[in-house]
């Protein structure tokens, strides 16, 4: 009952925050027209439904451009999306909305994001289907073919700055169920250890892949004896640390794998 409560409590505020923002672009923008609240409302809904229809199509569409261009045609299509958007409204309450151009329509696209994003820190809103939509499914999609391994191996998962007692809390309050079932079953341990100083990603991380993290005061320092400026999520400055650090034999070798991490761990992968 509470959530259908907060449900409905949540559309309330979401029509009627994106009337008063259409409003106020009619207010402040010439090219765009607002002939009553009620349409204000129809019109903000509407648009925002179509935006969450049309998003996944733009993502995969701007995606596969350089990224550079990809906030440009993110922009421009959705400024496409919010056109074709009130041309929908006009069929439905007709006069009730107009937008002028595309610009104006990529401005209405704008500050209904904003108010979104708003909304959801004011409320709190956990949006886990939206992540699933746009993150899980595609990558489940695109790697549900991939060969199984013959031989069982061990994934190294690094959750930067995630504290034991955060992580406890999760599971307890049902965020991560796999993990408290290994526990309950005694099949796994949680451990817990204290970082030394710098306790960041590159000094921890050269600890545990490869087992030294020397000569790393901080995550940017400068390094008086070469005179440089060092920025551990650099390439180059990774590249040299690792060199300087590694002894062969890394927590991944010899036949690991690495992804994303400012270190290799020695992996041959």
């Amino acid at each position: 009952m509470n959530r259908v409560i907060q449900w409905i409590l949540w559309f309330l505020v979401f029509a009627l925050t994106q009337g008063l923002l259409l409003v106020l672009l009619a207010w402040l923008v010439p090219g765009i027209q607002v002939h009553s609240f009620a349409a204000a409302v129809l019109g903000g809904v509407i648009i925002t439904l179509v935006l969450g229809l049309a998003w996944r199509l733009i993502y995969w569409s701007a995606a596969r451009l350089h990224p550079i261009l990809f906030p440009l045609l993110t922009f421009f299509l959705t400024g496409i999306v919010i056109i074709l958007a009130v041309n929908l409204v006009d069929l439905l309450y007709p006069g009730a909305l107009e937008i002028s151009g595309l610009w104006d329509a990529i401005l209405v696209a704008l500050v209904v994001t904003l108010g979104m994003t708003f909304r959801g820190a004011l409320f709190s809103l956990q949006d886990d289907r939206g992540y699933d939509w746009f993150v899980t499914q595609p990558l489940s999609r695109r790697y549900n073919q991939t060969p199984h391994a013959a031989q069982a191996g061990i994934l190294f998962l690094e959750i930067d700055g995630l504290a034991e007692p955060v992580l406890r809390s999760a599971m307890d309050q049902g965020w991560m169920p796999t993990l408290k079932r290994w526990l309950e079953g005694g099949t796994h341990q949680i451990k817990g250890w204290e970082p030394d100083l710098s306790s960041q990603t590159s000094a921890s991380q050269a600890g545990i892949l490869l087992g030294n993290n020397a000569e790393i005061p901080a995550f940017r320092w400068y390094d008086k004896q070469q005179q440089k400026l060092m920025v551990s999520s650099k390439v180059a400055t990774a590249r040299a640390l690792e060199q300087q650090l590694s002894n062969g034999h890394g927590l991944l070798t010899p036949d690991g794998g690495s992804r994303w991490n400012v270190f290799s761990g020695d992996a041959p992968d």
